[in-house]
Protein backbone atom coordinates (compact mmCIF):
# COMPACT_ATOMS: atom_id res chain seq x y z
CA UNK A 1 0.00 0.00 0.00
CA UNK A 2 0.93 3.47 -0.47
CA UNK A 3 1.69 5.93 2.36
CA UNK A 4 -2.11 7.63 1.66
CA UNK A 5 -3.78 3.96 1.35
CA UNK A 6 -2.36 3.23 4.71
CA UNK A 7 -3.07 6.55 6.28
CA UNK A 8 -7.04 5.87 4.92
CA UNK A 9 -7.24 2.06 5.93
CA UNK A 10 -6.10 3.21 9.99
CA UNK A 11 -8.76 5.46 10.20
CA UNK A 12 -10.89 3.55 8.64
CA UNK A 13 -10.00 0.70 10.99
CA UNK A 14 -10.50 2.94 13.48
CA UNK A 15 -13.98 3.91 12.91
CA UNK A 16 -15.02 0.15 11.74
CA UNK A 17 -18.77 0.40 10.67
CA UNK A 18 -19.35 4.19 11.28
CA UNK A 19 -18.66 6.33 8.56
CA UNK A 20 -15.77 8.48 8.28
CA UNK A 21 -16.25 12.48 6.73
CA UNK A 22 -13.98 13.15 3.38
CA UNK A 23 -12.58 15.96 4.70
CA UNK A 24 -11.85 14.06 7.93
CA UNK A 25 -9.83 11.20 5.71
CA UNK A 26 -8.16 14.55 3.84
CA UNK A 27 -6.99 15.73 6.64
CA UNK A 28 -5.63 12.91 7.64
CA UNK A 29 -3.06 12.69 4.35
CA UNK A 30 -2.52 15.92 4.41
CA UNK A 31 -1.77 16.64 7.72
CA UNK A 32 0.72 13.43 7.76
CA UNK A 33 2.41 15.07 4.40
CA UNK A 34 2.63 18.25 6.32
CA UNK A 35 3.08 17.61 9.59
CA UNK A 36 3.46 21.58 10.72
CA UNK A 37 0.38 22.58 9.35
CA UNK A 38 -3.22 21.38 9.73
CA UNK A 39 -5.31 21.11 6.68
CA UNK A 40 -7.73 24.20 7.86
CA UNK A 41 -4.31 26.58 7.94
CA UNK A 42 -3.30 25.32 4.64
CA UNK A 43 -5.98 27.21 2.87
CA UNK A 44 -9.86 27.05 3.57
CA UNK A 45 -10.71 28.11 -0.25
CA UNK A 46 -13.17 25.63 -1.14
CA UNK A 47 -11.72 24.91 -4.50
CA UNK A 48 -8.64 23.46 -2.67
CA UNK A 49 -11.24 21.51 0.10
CA UNK A 50 -13.04 19.31 -2.89
CA UNK A 51 -9.44 18.85 -4.79
CA UNK A 52 -8.09 16.86 -1.34
CA UNK A 53 -11.71 15.30 -0.81
CA UNK A 54 -10.87 14.07 -4.47
CA UNK A 55 -7.47 12.82 -3.48
CA UNK A 56 -9.39 11.04 -0.71
CA UNK A 57 -11.66 9.45 -3.72
CA UNK A 58 -8.98 8.38 -5.70
CA UNK A 59 -7.15 6.56 -3.05
CA UNK A 60 -9.80 4.92 -1.49
CA UNK A 61 -11.29 3.53 -5.56
CA UNK A 62 -7.00 2.22 -5.01
CA UNK A 63 -7.50 0.41 -2.35
CA UNK A 64 -10.90 -1.08 -3.41
CA UNK A 65 -8.10 -2.40 -6.41
CA UNK A 66 -6.55 -4.06 -4.00
CA UNK A 67 -8.38 -5.59 -1.33
CA UNK A 68 -12.21 -5.71 -2.99
CA UNK A 69 -12.61 -8.41 -5.31
CA UNK A 70 -15.42 -6.69 -7.03
CA UNK A 71 -14.19 -3.13 -6.53
CA UNK A 72 -17.04 -2.03 -9.05
CA UNK A 73 -19.53 -3.33 -5.68
CA UNK A 74 -17.02 -3.00 -2.88
CA UNK A 75 -18.04 -5.20 0.06
CA UNK A 76 -15.69 -3.62 2.80
CA UNK A 77 -14.98 -0.29 1.71
CA UNK A 78 -18.55 1.56 1.67
CA UNK A 79 -19.52 4.81 0.34
CA UNK A 80 -21.60 6.89 2.14
CA UNK A 81 -23.48 9.01 0.32
CA UNK A 82 -22.78 12.89 1.27
CA UNK A 83 -20.65 11.51 3.94
CA UNK A 84 -17.60 9.82 3.31
CA UNK A 85 -16.89 6.02 3.67
CA UNK A 86 -16.80 3.20 5.57
CA UNK A 87 -15.18 0.11 6.56
CA UNK A 88 -17.41 -2.72 6.88
CA UNK A 89 -15.08 -6.06 8.08
CA UNK A 90 -17.22 -9.36 7.92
Amino acid sequence: LTRAERLLITRLIYSVNEPVPRQELAQEIFYDLNKKIKINQINSDTYKDIERERVVDVNINRLRKKIEKNPKSPRYLKTVRSIGYMLVPD
